[in-house]
């Protein structure tokens, strides 16, 4: 049986900057705050939580499902998560946000300016367990991970109602698939 993920899916863009962040403040202007930076270079790397861990796992081999919720966007994350064994049937499309995205610029004393849009994420809380049980039976584990807080309260709901094992968290002791 297949291992189902819950869980964030976003592209990070990552970007350095070869001066310090320090050095651009103007003394005494802080209240007027508007900084553009020229960047040395930028890196795109697939992301979120839900699908750093369902790729892992299809690299292993486990067949995992990834339930989360994205953008238009992500037909090309998609064909190359399914092309790592990743099953995406079960991932929401969003008809009105993008995908998450995490957009990063690092400095030269590794300092960091950051801003994540969590975009389709927030849909994830619509997204239901019962017909991703449906479609692929019972799966072995559910892995509730970092996605919107709605959904992550509602698929452990789920887990428990469904009787769906998860693994135990740092919080509380796992006691089987029966633990309220």
């Amino acid at each position: 049986m297949p291992v189902a993920v819950t869980g964030s899916i976003a592209t990070d863009h990552l970007m350095t900057f070869p001066g310090k962040f320090v050095e651009q403040f103007v003394e005494g202007q802080m209240e007027n705050v508007s900084l553009s930076f020229l960047v040395d270079d930028l890196v795109q790397h697939r992301g979120g939580a839900g699908a750093n861990m369902a790729y892992g796992l299809g690299l292993l081999g486990l067949q995992p499902v990834l339930v989360g919720s994205v953008g238009s966007d992500f037909a090309e994350y998609d064909a190359w998560l399914t092309r790592h064994g990743v099953d995406t049937r079960s991932v929401h499309w969003s008809e009105l946000k993008h995908t998450a995205r995490f957009v990063c610029t690092t400095d030269a004393a590794n300092n960091q300016i950051a801003s994540f849009y969590s975009g389709a994420m927030s849909e994830a809380g619509t997204i239901e367990l019962g017909p991703v049980v449906d479609r692929v039976g019972v799966p072995d584990l559910v892995v509730v991970g970092p996605n919107d807080p709605t959904a992550m309260v509602r698929h452990t709901q789920e887990c428990r109602q469904r009787g769906l094992r998860s693994p135990p968290t740092r919080a509380s002791s796992w006691r089987g698939p029966t633990a309220t």
